[in-house]
């Protein structure tokens, strides 16, 4: 009875530690301001840049989840709104395909309750069987190795010919909709903040496919407490002359979803891209 008291009170005090420490980290997330190239303005003067997100703005926005694709909803509310809310308190928000935000200016994103933006497609464990009956994993990445899909598109390597092959043999998708399994575009946005929501994918293969975040020509970003698993392409790519981005406090992973191509994070459009000479300046 004496050690069977004693470890109940070690679980309970093992259950108060971790709920201090997950407190903490909660505080220190909200009290915690901007910095690193995020807050930079000037390479020459140091000059401090005020990253707000939508902060300075009235209109403000909360989402719960209503069990069908969010993907028009979230990209409504986020052109409208300074603030958007993601409430996970009713379940996942699921996104059929990448939400394309252009010249976007002074927006927070943020999510409470375990918020999660999950994408609609998903591979399955019939369709990595196929692939693998398709020999998808011997496949050729060499340049010059693919072959024309029966759409009548031309793929350049053989594994991402094969792996589309199989995708549209077995789904019978012809537009390749999953291609688009992601989660945000962000093209020429500014004064950007995103925090505390993980961002699902459909587990990566070779497609080029979308990623669950892309940053291209953006500038002043803030991803703070962020999750990111299972990007069918990447999971977070800045790219493009993307510059002044901040990324702390993430996460990147793959979970059994996953098949191929786990290429998590990208930096920079390419090692000859000479628009990105001076850009690309991240923490």
């Amino acid at each position: 009875m004496r050690h069977r008291a004693i470890a109940l009170a070690a679980l309970v005090a093992a259950q108060t530690i971790l709920a201090a420490s997950a407190t903490a980290q909660n505080t220190t997330m909200a009290l915690r301001q901007p910095f690193g190239w995020g807050t930079a303005s000037s390479l020459t003067s140091a000059d401090d840049y005020q990253l707000t997100g939508g902060s300075q703005g009235t209109r403000t926005i909360t989402l719960t989840s209503t069990g069908a694709d969010m993907r028009s909803t979230i990209s409504s509310a986020i052109s409208k709104n300074d603030i958007i809310i993601l409430d996970g308190s009713k379940g996942d928000f699921v996104i059929s395909s990448s939400m394309s935000l252009s010249n976007l200016k002074n927006r927070t994103i943020v999510g409470i309750n375990d918020a999660r933006l999950t994408t609609q497609f998903y591979l399955t464990q019939e369709l990595k069987d196929s692939l693998d009956a398709a020999g998808v994993m011997n496949g050729s990445t060499a340049s010059g190795t693919g072959g024309k899909l029966s759409t009548g598109t031309a793929v350049d390597e053989e594994r991402e010919f094969l792996t589309r092959q199989t995708l549209i043999n077995v789904t019978g998708d012809k537009t390749e909709a999953y291609r688009k399994a992601g989660i945000l575009t962000l093209d020429k946005c500014s004064n950007i903040i995103i925090r505390n929501i993980k961002f699902v994918g459909p587990g990566p293969c070779d497609v080029g496919g979308y990623d669950l975040i892309s940053s291209t020509a953006t500038t002043h970003l803030w991803v703070d407490h962020c999750e990111f698993t299972d990007g069918i392409d990447g999971n977070f790519d800045i790219t493009k002359e993307s510059d002044f981005i901040t990324v702390s406090w993430c996460t990147f992973a793959y979970t059994d979803r996953a098949y191929d191509h786990k290429n998590t994070n990208l930096v920079g459009s390419s090692d000859s891209s000479t628009a990105d000479r001076d850009k690309l300046n991240i923490t």
